[in-house]
């Protein structure tokens, strides 16, 4: 998938001012956890915009930053979910390798897309299968199964001929 590196840019760019405002809240609309758990999803953005333009250094760093702020969130699953989007990142970098020993364990839809790329890569086609029908059949109405959904069935398409 081709993307516009400068619509990358002015994505980053968007969540820094993002992340500033929400750093310098003094409202109380803000709760500290509510706080947090913003400031854990800018993060956890921010690491997929980077790592989609091949920085992979600065996404890695955002994913541990994210995985501090669900730390101090009290979340048990911090380290699963940062061990899980750095197997996105170095999938989306072409380290098939490292995916596969990351990405087991992910759960959302975008990060189970990969780890089916990478078993297919890989020559298991029958767990990449398996994923893809899953997320072409997932039920569950957000922003990555929206993303995930027409990509599977479409991949699935693909394989059938």
């Amino acid at each position: 998938m081709e993307l516009d590196r400068s619509a990358l840019s002015d994505a980053g760019q968007s969540l820094r001012q993002a992340r500033s405002l929400v750093d310098k809240s003094e409202s109380t609309a803000f709760f500290e956890d509510e706080r947090l758990h913003t400031l854990g999803e800018i993060e956890y953005v921010r690491a997929l915009v980077l790592g989609a333009t091949g920085e992979t250094d600065l996404a890695n760093q955002r994913a541990q930053e994210m995985g501090s702020l669900l730390q101090a969130l009290g979340d048990k699953h911090s380290d699963a979910k940062v061990t899980a989007l750095t197997g996105w990142i170095a999938a989306r970098n072409g380290d098939d390798k490292m995916a596969l020993q990351k990405l087991p364990g992910a759960g959302r839809p975008t990060q189970k897309m990969a780890f089916a790329l990478a078993l297919y890569r890989a020559g298991d086609d029958k767990q990449a299968r398996a994923i893809m029908e899953e997320l072409a059949h997932r039920l569950q109405d957000d922003l990555e199964g929206a993303l995930t959904r027409p990509r599977a069935l479409a991949w699935l398409k693909k394989q059938s001929k």
